[in-house]
């Protein structure tokens, strides 16, 4: 009884706290969506079908930058720029075609910007930053962008 009463008590400080995978209301969990600082709320399908995207075309990049990446800069892309930011409910673990497996449960992806030229579509991740190698799919930006625009 105690442990039923400390879970409950556990499940309803991380609703409160928004910690923990969002749920809706047929308790699937889905990814936060966030456009422009923003949540976007979309049905679990259109949840699924826009986190797979991303995941699909993160899967062939192509190129990758060669950055420092700091706070200040993830900070610029927020500020300064239209952004797509997913973060996950779980770790995700991708085996990119050319750089071999990248972990990680957030993704920025810059929709304006310098980091937008010539259509492709950059990606900022880590787990619990943006720490990770930021790569490059140099022609999956009209995919996502058409996706975004059929969800607004």
């Amino acid at each position: 009884m105690y442990k039923t009463f400390i879970f409950i008590c556990y499940l309803q400080a991380v609703s409160v706290a928004g910690c923990g995978p969002e749920m809706k209301s047929n308790n699937e969990e889905v990814n936060k969506i966030i456009v422009n600082g923003s949540k976007l709320v979309l049905s679990v399908d259109q949840n699924k079908e826009l986190s797979e995207l991303v995941l699909q075309t993160f899967k062939q990049c192509d190129e990758f930058y060669e950055l420092l990446i700091t706070e200040n800069l993830i900070s610029s892309i927020r500020s300064g720029n239209s952004y797509l930011e997913i973060i996950f409910y779980e770790p995700q673990v991708i085996e990119t075609n050319q750089y071999g497996k990248q972990k990680f449960s957030q993704i920025l992806i810059p929709l304006s910007g310098k980091y937008t030229a010539n259509g492709q579509v950059s990606f900022f991740s880590g787990t619990d930053n943006f720490s990770n190698t930021p790569f490059i799919n140099t022609e999956g930006f009209d995919k996502i962008e058409e996706m975004l625009k059929k969800f607004e």
